[in-house]
């Protein structure tokens, strides 16, 4: 009966103690997974969060990619092909989706992040920079 009293108190201990430390930090840099989170959305959050690490990087990376081999694969005939209105459609979705993935993918390791001093700024940063580069897809 004792033993079990003991365990109990030990457990309290143990989850007083978590209390009082407070919430711990991520590991790693969040400037450098801002950066990579940039170019290649979604691949610093795969320990985090696999589905929505998957999520993104399939819309931020696959995607256009496979944009870019459909413009590959009909490269005979470029000048038709751009002055079609499917493929124009096509080709603004797939750039503001990429937009709109890097800029989630730079959220998610803010809010990652949080309590991790100067995130704020950096976060700025990131999503000025996904800004001007999407500054073509935008207009």
């Amino acid at each position: 009966m004792s033993t079990t009293n003991e365990t109990q108190a030990l457990r309290g201990l143990d989850d007083l103690q978590h209390r009082i430390r407070g919430p711990e930090l991520q590991e790693g840099s969040p400037g450098a997974q801002m950066a990579v989170s940039v170019v290649l959305p979604g691949v610093p959050a795969f320990r985090r969060n696999p589905a929505v690490a998957l999520l993104l990087s399939i819309v931020g990376i696959v995607v256009p990619v496979l944009g870019a081999l459909w413009v590959y694969a009909n490269r005979d005939d470029l000048i038709g092909f751009a002055l079609d209105e499917q493929f124009l459609l096509g080709v603004v979705v797939v750039g503001l989706l990429a937009v709109v993935v890097r800029l989630g993918a730079i959220a998610e390791i803010a809010h990652t992040f949080r309590r991790t001093p100067g995130i704020g700024g950096r976060s700025a940063v990131a999503t000025v920079v996904v800004l001007a580069l999407a500054v073509p897809v935008l207009w």
